[in-house]
């Protein structure tokens, strides 16, 4: 009894002294190699939230959605982490960075696509039209009046995870343009064929 009442006399003299010594074990101090466990949800649109879980995340100072460098996001500590999805991210691994090194997801993370304005948002066969939004990167069929996987179907180019170039087909009709990649379809703005 007396041996413990020393070292633990010891363990809180050091404590005091502020050495940043642990009797009870070793904290997170950053310099730990982190590691990703989990993310939630697993595919969401751009600018929503996502919870990071893991260990040694305490000192995270950079972290990324497929590349994409995230600029909002809070430590919430040592085993969690708030990121909200940035602009130009598309679907890919997270990785976070710490002094301790840096951690990348074992499982790809999804952005779902989402068409926020087409331009010109009427015109003929043959024109191109603008669409922009998120997460279109990974493109792979977009459709003017109908999802059908047969017909009006469109020649695209994607500029970038924001914007793509659309060729309205011959057999387009009058409705929503549908856009699909990484394996989500999305909705949007109408499209008028004259």
């Amino acid at each position: 009894m007396r041996q413990f009442n020393r070292i633990l006399w010891v363990c809180m003299a050091l404590g005091i002294l502020g050495l940043g010594l642990s009797c009870a074990g070793t904290a997170d101090d950053g310099t730990s190699a982190p590691a990703i466990t989990a993310f939630t949800p697993t595919q969401t649109l751009v600018g929503n939230t996502v919870v990071i879980t893991g260990t040694g995340l305490s000192k995270a100072t950079a972290l990324t959605f497929n590349g994409v460098p995230v600029t909002a996001y809070t430590v919430d500590s040592a085993s969690q982490i708030t990121a909200t999805v940035p602009a130009a991210a598309s679907t890919g691994y997270l990785t976070v960075t710490t002094p301790g090194g840096t951690a990348t997801s074992s499982t790809s993370f999804s952005v779902i696509p989402a068409i926020t304005s087409i331009s010109p948002t009427r015109g003929s066969s043959g024109a191109t039209v603008t669409l922009t939004g998120s997460g279109f990167i990974g493109t792979t069929r977009l459709t003017f009046g109908a999802q059908s996987t047969v017909a009006y179907g469109a020649s695209f180019t994607v500029l970038s995870a924001n914007q793509v170039a659309a060729t309205v087909p011959s057999d387009a009709i009058t409705g929503p343009v549908y856009l699909t990649a990484s394996g989500s379809t999305c909705t949007g703005p109408a499209f008028t064929v004259e």
